[in-house]
């Protein structure tokens, strides 16, 4: 006879809490088990179940499963548990009448002296600056509550507050640590300015887990506080900037016009849309994040079959062209600035690295402007 799949669930529990035991029996010829037994405790110091005498057929199994109330006033657990949280029983073993030992299990089930119950009976948070409620703040006032069953070694247990920006927390995000504020919780707190003291910047979503608990015993509760609205916010920075409907993400020389609405310039913009000559930053950024440069020249070609040079940039200034292009007036028609019709009719606009040169190459007088869109080394 052989006894397989043996299984105890669940595997932590408290005296009075019960257990679901299963396990197959199967043999090769008839036979009988004369009682089958479950022993629990090191050298099985406890017995958990037992039954009549059954047989089985030759080539069968059966499923041995039942449920058990393991008794409130074990003796095992009370003579061993002492002052500790919990106790793990070394093994369980399943002793037939007739074979003696058959089957065991190593640390099938930890013993708790008790359910500690942790709880979150409240939680919020709410935007603030300076102790008071400001939905534009960066600061949180706190209200929270835990709970604990009486009796329980709230010294055990820990508090973290895990926190993520954009994005929902787990336990490995950054955390504050509010372990040593647990006693003062039990009573609880409502718009506290001092619990959590950290800054969560107004621009973005936060997101919030809060675990209360011991390494049995856990509870978790969630929390997000919103991006702070504004219908128009001035960023502070003495180099200015400006955001309409959220908050500005200027710097300090590094200011900026920003917008979480549809925008209409009756206007137009200046440095975007309108041109002139020199240079003119257009409020545009390249793909490497640089800003944009614009620079209108007048061009003059005035002997045929010449190259002339328009301006000179300087061959430490321009980090990168993002386009060269323009209208030249020949005689009595425009022509981009760049054009090759035959080795006797053409033009050619073309910067030069060394020198930081705006050259044009001509097969006839001719006039005209180059625009040239750059980034520079400086930025």
């Amino acid at each position: 006879m052989t006894i397989s799949n043996f299984s105890v669930t669940p595997n932590v529990i408290v005296p009075g809490e019960s257990v679901h035991v299963s396990f197959t029996l199967s043999v090769t010829s008839s036979d009988t088990v004369n009682g089958l037994h479950i022993y629990g405790g090191n050298a099985g110091s406890y017995m958990l179940y037992y039954s009549d005498d059954f047989t089985l057929a030759a080539g069968k199994s059966t499923v041995i499963s039942f449920d058990k109330v393991i008794p409130r006033n074990l003796s095992y657990v009370s003579q061993n548990i002492g002052t500790n949280r919990s106790l793990t029983d070394p093994k369980w073993s399943v002793v037939l009448g007739s074979y003696g030992s058959s089957a065991e299990i190593a640390n099938p089930i930890t013993y708790l002296n008790m359910r500690y119950l942790p709880t979150i009976s409240s939680f919020a948070l709410e935007r603030a600056t300076g102790g008071v409620a400001n939905d534009e703040g960066v600061n949180v006032l706190t209200t929270l509550r835990l709970t604990a069953a009486t009796g329980a070694n709230t010294a055990g247990m820990s508090l973290k507050l895990y926190y993520a920006q954009g994005a929902l927390p787990t336990t490995a995000s950054a955390a504050i640590n509010l372990t040593g504020q647990i006693s003062a919780l039990l009573s609880g707190v409502t718009n506290s300015a001092s619990l959590i003291t950290g800054t969560f910047s107004n621009g973005s979503d936060w997101h919030f887990l809060l675990v209360f608990g011991d390494s049995w015993e856990q509870t978790q509760a969630r929390f997000s506080l919103p991006r702070a609205f504004a219908n128009l916010h001035l960023s502070g920075c003495t180099t200015g900037g400006a955001c309409f409907g959220g908050f500005s993400a200027s710097g300090e020389n590094a200011p900026m016009l920003e917008s979480y609405y549809p925008a209409r310039f009756y206007a137009g913009i200046d440095g975007v849309n309108n041109y002139q000559e020199g240079e003119v930053k257009t409020g545009g950024t390249w793909i490497d994040g640089k800003p944009i440069y614009r620079r209108v020249v007048r061009i003059s070609v005035t002997t045929t079959g010449s190259t002339v040079t328009a301006a000179t940039l300087g061959s430490n200034l321009v980090d990168g062209i993002v386009s060269i292009r323009g209208i030249m007036d020949r005689d009595s028609y425009f022509c981009p600035s760049t054009f090759y019709l035959s080795s006797a009719n053409y033009c050619s606009v073309f910067f030069t690295k060394d020198g930081g040169l705006i050259r044009v190459q001509t097969s006839h007088k001719m006039s005209g402007w180059v625009i040239l869109e750059y980034t520079k080394t400086t930025d």
